[in-house]
């Protein structure tokens, strides 16, 4: 949960439960993928931070309100946009695939079978 705060720089309360309930449907969707007899304890530091990459890219995905800049006076604040937000999500996901291959197998890869 601290990884993913940080990854996303959440304070609020409220997106810290949002935050929260995210890093626990991950952590079971990772422990669904995870073959038979592998723990999320045999790979506790890969499994902990794909976690928490796959709840930020969620979180930041859901985080576009489509206001990306405001100026008052002479002060002017910018945050990222939509666009940035997304890849900036995709790259987070990316990241924990790689990170859980060694454990569940490449992501886009599966065997067809041919009829001979």
């Amino acid at each position: 949960m601290a990884l993913a705060r940080e990854l996303c720089g959440v304070e609020e309360e409220g997106d810290q439960t949002l935050l929260e309930t995210l890093c626990q449907a991950w952590q079971q969707r990772w422990t669904s993928k995870l073959p038979a007899g592998t723990s999320p304890e045999n790979c506790q530091e890969v499994f902990l931070c794909a976690v928490a990459f796959s709840a930020a890219a969620d979180f930041l995905a859901g985080q576009n309100d489509g206001i990306e800049s405001f100026s008052a006076g002479e002060v002017t604040m910018k945050r990222e946009g939509a666009a940035q937000l997304a890849q900036r999500a995709q790259s987070l996901r990316q990241t924990a695939e790689k990170l859980m291959e060694p454990y569940t197998g490449p992501a886009g890869f599966c065997f067809r079978g041919v009829r001979g």
